[in-house]
């Protein structure tokens, strides 16, 4: 989705009824808070937790990163707007094998 419209929530004390929204775009690009990785390039990757034999990439994935909730899900709370995993703002090289 190239045009992110935040959904509007609306509570009423009234009713006991629960709706689910969801835009369908987690990297809202009107907001400019989007994934900051060159190697990454906004699409989320869970790590295999073996950097030794698979490098950092494939290894550790998306770890350290702020919008790593099981998915991009990058918000307007950063601590310092660096959307990018640990191993890549550390200067490791997503092929690199390492600990």
């Amino acid at each position: 989705m190239k045009n992110y419209e935040k959904p509007m929530v609306l509570t009423n004390e009234e009713m006991s009824e629960g709706i689910y929204a969801a835009s369908g775009d987690t990297t809202p690009t009107d907001t400019g808070y989007k994934c900051k990785s060159i190697y990454m390039n906004g699409v989320y990757l869970l790590g295999t937790y073996s950097p030794i034999t698979d490098g950092y990439k494939i290894g550790r994935g998306c770890e350290g990163c702020p919008a790593n909730w099981g998915k991009c899900a990058i918000s307007e709370v950063n601590y310092d707007n660096d959307f990018r995993p640990t191993w890549e703002i550390s200067g490791h090289l997503p092929d690199e094998l390492g600990y």
